[in-house]
């Protein structure tokens, strides 16, 4: 049996780059909630936000679990008389 070396070395060195493109954006995904909560802490403004009665929003990464009844308005699904 043949074996073309060459072919199956490019192969194998395009599937490890796309693994290792992957890795980076599954790296990202993870770490982007944590450096925005730092970023909120860094710039948050009490006197501000005191007065105005806003609040910053909690960050939730892309894979936090979603509460029940959280997105109900948001859902665009069902008509508004539920059929």
């Amino acid at each position: 049996m043949n074996v073309n070396y060459e072919s199956l070395f490019m192969m194998l060195k395009f599937a490890g780059a796309m693994l290792g493109i992957l890795l980076v954006v599954f790296i990202l995904a993870l770490l982007t909630p944590v450096l925005a909560k730092k970023v909120d802490k860094l710039f948050k403004k009490d006197d501000l936000n005191a007065k105005k009665g806003n609040d910053f929003p909690d960050v939730k990464g892309i894979y936090d679990a979603q509460l029940s009844g959280e997105n109900d308005e948001n859902n665009g699904d069902e008509n508004k008389d539920g059929k």
